[in-house]
C-alpha cells in the first residue's frame, strides 16, 4: 500500500488554559487528565448529566493548552458547555480554528516516511511528536495512520508540507473516513450530539472512558452502564456492494427478524462498496444473523479490537 496524504480541513479546536485548565477538565470529561503530558495525547468524551455523549474529541497539550480537536461545528457547542461551570475556576476557554492545518498520513510505510524525514515517529497510539515543523499524531487502526498538525505560520511547515506531497499520493477525506469505519470508530457532530450513550458508541471499549478516575459529569450513569452488565447493542462495522447517498440518516440495517437499526456513519467508495457503521444487536451478529440494507444482503464484522 503506498501512502497516501488526506485533507482533514476543516475541523474545530477548543483551547483551555490557566492555571485550574486540568483540574477543570478532570471535573467534565471522561479521559483521565493526570495521563495529558506533551508527548501522550488522549481520546475523550463531554457527556451530559443523563450520561449521554455530547462530544468526543482528542486532547493534546501545546504550550502548556489543553487543545480539544473536535468534528466541525463541535467547537462552540462545547464551549457554550464548558462555560456554564468554568467560571469559578482560574482557565479560560476559547474556540480558535485558524491555528493549525490538519492532515492525515496512511500508509504501510507511512512510519518509515516520518523518521526519514523528521527522524523519529510516534510508535503508540495517541503518542505525539513535537517538531519545528508539526505536531503528529499516532491515531489507532490496522494500518500505520498519523494526524498531521502544521501550524498556519511556519515556513519550516510549508517545506514539510510539500515534502510530504512530494513522497506521498493525494487522497480525499472519505479514505481516512473509510479506515475510521474500519476501525469502529464513530465521532460525535452536530446531528449526532446528546443522543448516545458511551457504551452504545463502544467508547467503554476504546479508550475514551477512563473508568479508574474521579467524577465527571455523566459518570454515574456511563459507570452503571458499564459495570452492571454486558452491552445488548454495540457499534458494528459493515460493508456490502450498495450505493448509500451522502444523506443517510433515514437508512437502515434489518436483521433477519425484521427489526430495523441505524446507521449511524456511511462511505461510498468509487468501486461501488459502502463502508457503515450501526448500532446492532450484539447477540446477533455473535450469532452471524443475516443483515441487510433494503434487500442487499450486507456483511457486518465480529466486535472491533481497539488497542
Amino acid at each position: 500500500m503506498s501512502n497516501e496524504l488526506i485533507d482533514l480541513n476543516p475541523f474545530d479546536l477548543v483551547i483551555v488554559e490557566g492555571e485550574d485548565s486540568r483540574k477543570f477538565l478532570q471535573g467534565q470529561l471522561s479521559c483521565d487528565m493526570d495521563d495529558l503530558t506533551p508527548e501522550n495525547s488522549l481520546i475523550g468524551a463531554l457527556c451530559n448529566i443523563k450520561g449521554r455523549v455530547i462530544a468526543d474529541f482528542r486532547v493534546v497539550d501545546y504550550d502548556g493548552k489543553c487543545y480539544l480537536q473536535l468534528e466541525p461545528g463541535m467547537g462552540d457547542i462545547v464551549s457554550e458547555v464548558l462555560s456554564k461551570y468554568i467560571v469559578f475556576s482560574k482557565a479560560t476557554i476559547e474556540t480558535k480554528n485558524d491555528q493549525f492545518y490538519r492532515y492525515g498520513l496512511l500508509g504501510d510505510s507511512a512510519e518509515e516516511l516520518l523518521s526519514d524525514l523528521l527522524g523519529s515517529a510516534p510508535i503508540k497510539s495517541n503518542q505525539v511528536l513535537r517538531s519545528s515543523e508539526a505536531l503528529v499524531i499516532r491515531v489507532s487502526g490496522t494500518t500505520p495512520r498519523f494526524e498531521i498538525w502544521l501550524p498556519h505560520d511556519g515556513d519550516l511547515a510549508a517545506d514539510f508540507h510539500r515534502a510530504l506531497l512530494r513522497n506521498t499520493n493525494t487522497e480525499p477525506r472519505s479514505t481516512w473516513e473509510i479506515e475510521n469505519l474500519k476501525n469502529c470508530i464513530f465521532h460525535v457532530d452536530t446531528a449526532s450530539t446528546e443522543l448516545y450513550l458511551p457504551e452504545t458508541l463502544n467508547y467503554d471499549l476504546s479508550g475514551i472512558i477512563n473508568f479508574n478516575k474521579g467524577c465527571y459529569t455523566g459518570q454515574e450513569v456511563v459507570a452503571r452502564m458499564y459495570y452492571r452488565g454486558k452491552g445488548k447493542k454495540r457499534l458494528f462495522y459493515g460493508y456490502g456492494t450498495i450505493t448509500l447517498r451522502s444523506d443517510f440518516t433515514e437508512t437502515t440495517v434489518s436483521d433477519n427478524d425484521g427489526e430495523s437499526h441505524p446507521v449511524l456513519a456511511a462511505v461510498s467508495a468509487d468501486s461501488g462498496e459502502s463502508h457503515f457503521l450501526s448500532i446492532l444487536p450484539a447477540k446477533k451478529v455473535e450469532q452471524q444473523s443475516t443483515f441487510t440494507i433494503g434487500t442487499i444482503p450486507v456483511t457486518v464484522m465480529p466486535q472491533a479490537n481497539y488497542p
